[in-house]
């Protein structure tokens, strides 16, 4: 899977809603706190999971802000494996912490 067809599954997936405040994503390139960005758990470098879905959740820009500025963390209650390493599924339900 490539990386737009990773970012189209989790707009997909999510409904287009950030998964964190639940408001309704904008699909657009202008700078807006509701604009729409999928947000990777494990970073993009990781390759094992990079493309994976479950990977992946999309976030408004605020949150996604906050996230990447550690004022916020996201948690999944379930978990998947890959080779036999556990990962958090971002694809079920969220738990998000206030640092």
């Amino acid at each position: 899977m490539a990386d737009a067809a990773f970012k189209r599954a989790v707009w997909t997936r999510d409904k287009g809603t950030c998964r964190v405040c639940g408001c309704r994503c904008l699909r657009t390139l202008a700078v807006h706190p509701r604009r729409g960005e999928v947000h990777h758990a494990r970073p993009r470098a990781h390759r094992p999971t990079r493309f994976d879905v479950r990977n992946g959740l999309l976030l408004c820009a605020a949150d996604h802000e906050r996230v990447t500025t550690h004022r916020i963390e996201i948690f999944a209650k379930d978990l998947f494996a890959i080779e036999g390493v556990a990962y958090f599924d971002m694809s079920g339900p969220l738990h998000v912490v206030e640092s």
